[in-house]
């Protein structure tokens, strides 16, 4: 058999075959589902969205309109009109977007769009907020599906793209806007869109809207509750995604137990936790189920930063 340190690419390739099974696809599938339901778009809005900060959850559910998952989920709020959250231009790439949404009153003082994205990792390989500069702009721009010269650019909405990162070293929530460089201001009806990053970090955060994304993907129902309710598909959604998650990390940690039997192979059971800690795992808990020194994974960890 090969030896570990000169075929680690096929060890990696291994263990993110295993991180993008069916298991993983359905938990993404099971979060798109959750977080496309009014009460928690609400929520979210509510605390990252200026134009509704002063309304209830109520009032801000009730201004959203109909929800469009991609991949042909089935939102719970109303009917999908799924090719809504697919966008294809000629010559240009085929975006799918996770959860898309208007949020607008009757009397249109508030008309906008609402895009939301999952991000498991912090640093997929690629720029993150790039990404989502590219989303946010094709959002905004598909308004006008045919530019001529009678285009209406007076009636775009302005959108926000809003991407949560569940896997990242720390809370922080980071915003990118159209600024004034002379004034150094943002004028909020000439801002088009905004790109809002929030991640959610390690620890316990004071932040509400931190504190509430995390409750829910932990499945927290005593902290979910002191906000807007939790309806049913809420909680078979939370409950699925528990559950997918604990099959996922069972199957992760025996492949790196597999890894380390054989002799000489501790560097294996070190890639294999590297690549399940960068998909969410906990350190602590990874090391003691491959039976690893924390301090030697931290040290790994740290050596073989990209």
């Amino acid at each position: 058999m090969q030896d570990i340190r000169k075929d680690k690419q096929e060890l990696s390739n291994h263990v993110r075959r295993l991180i993008n099974s069916d298991l993983d696809l359905s938990y993404d599938t099971e979060a798109k589902n959750l977080f496309g339901n009014k009460e928690v778009l609400s929520v979210i809005a509510k605390y990252v969205i200026p134009e509704v900060k002063d309304y209830s959850y109520e009032e801000i559910a009730a201004m959203i309109g109909n929800v469009n998952i991609s991949k042909e989920e089935v939102a719970v709020n109303g009917p999908i009109e799924r090719l809504e959250s697919e966008s294809k231009y000629v010559g240009e790439k085929t975006i799918f977007y996770d959860i898309k949404t208007t949020i607008h009153t009757n009397d249109g003082a508030i008309e906008l769009i609402l895009n939301v994205e999952i991000q498991r990792r912090a640093n997929p390989g690629y720029n993150l907020k790039m990404r989502g500069s590219y989303y946010v702009s094709r959002a905004f721009s598909e308004q006008l599906k045919d530019i001529s010269d009678d285009a209406s650019y007076d009636k775009l909405k302005k959108v926000y793209s809003v991407w949560i990162v569940s896997n990242s070293p720390k809370e922080e929530i980071v915003k990118y806007s159209f600024m004034n460089t002379k004034t150094r201001t943002i004028d909020p009806k000439n801002d088009p869109f905004s790109l809002i990053m929030i991640y959610l970090g390690k620890q316990q955060s004071k932040k509400k809207v931190i504190r509430y994304i995390k409750a829910l993907f932990e499945r927290d129902m005593d902290y979910l509750k002191k906000y807007y309710h939790i309806n049913e598909e809420m909680e078979r959604s939370m409950e699925s995604m528990c559950n997918l998650s604990e099959g996922i990390r069972e199957e992760s940690i025996e492949l790196g137990k597999e890894l380390g039997k054989e002799e000489g192979r501790e560097e294996g059971k070190l890639e294999a936790a590297k690549i399940m800690i960068e998909n969410g795992m906990d350190l602590e808990f990874v090391a003691e189920k491959l039976s690893l020194e924390k301090e030697l994974v931290e040290k790994f960890l740290e050596n073989t930063k990209e």
